[in-house]
């Protein structure tokens, strides 16, 4: 059988195309298929490296101030952190001259690992007294945090002023003062202390 110089290239043609089918369909398809899985997964675990990176680094740089916050006073008994705070705040009323008129505790709460423990203070003095009071609180090295302040003055025009606060303590949970929760961050100005 003899082609013709026409169906020769016909054949020539088809035959070309096929085989440029059978090297996409069987070498070059699935070797950029590949390629592709490869660039994906290597840029997953690039983002996975990364975030483990970043918290081995905020774990070492936080271990310094749990470990503050856990030799400053931060317990891990409820009781023993309330008792903690109110002789605290009785302290430094005595020591900053305001009268303490009442001393409540209101409410305890968890958030994460740790438990919040809230008391209503309300005592009267002057506005240097008041103002020594809230400095002790906002600077002390046991977790106090003053989440609400009030004041108003019992007489117009002196400086015999009521003040009425909010104040939180904190307790964590028994066994987790190993390691600070990576899911709560809580900095050491949060609940008093210098940052």
């Amino acid at each position: 059988m003899i082609l013709t110089t026409r169906e020769r290239n016909i054949a020539i043609g088809v035959g070309a195309a096929a085989l440029l089918f059978a090297l996409d369909q069987y070498l070059l398809s699935p070797y950029f298929d590949q390629r592709k899985l490869i660039s994906d997964g290597t840029t997953k675990a690039q983002v996975q490296w990364a975030k483990g990176t970043k918290t081995l680094n905020t774990e070492r740089k936080l271990k310094p101030v749990w470990t503050d916050i856990i030799a400053g006073g931060l317990k891990t008994d409820a009781s023993d952190a309330e008792s903690q705070a109110l002789n605290a705040v009785r302290e430094w009323a005595q020591d900053a001259g305001v009268i303490l008129t009442a001393l409540k505790p209101e409410r305890a709460s968890q958030e994460g690992k740790f438990q919040v423990i809230s008391f209503h203070v309300t005592g009267t003095g002057p506005m240097r007294a008041i103002s020594r009071l809230t400095w002790a609180m906002e600077t002390a090295p046991i977790p106090v945090r003053v989440n609400d302040l009030q004041l108003t003055p019992r007489k117009e025009g002196t400086d015999d002023l009521q003040v009425q606060m909010s104040v939180s303590t904190l307790s964590v949970m028994p066994g987790e003062t190993e390691k600070p929760d990576r899911r709560v961050a809580v900095s050491r100005t949060d609940f008093g202390g210098r940052p």
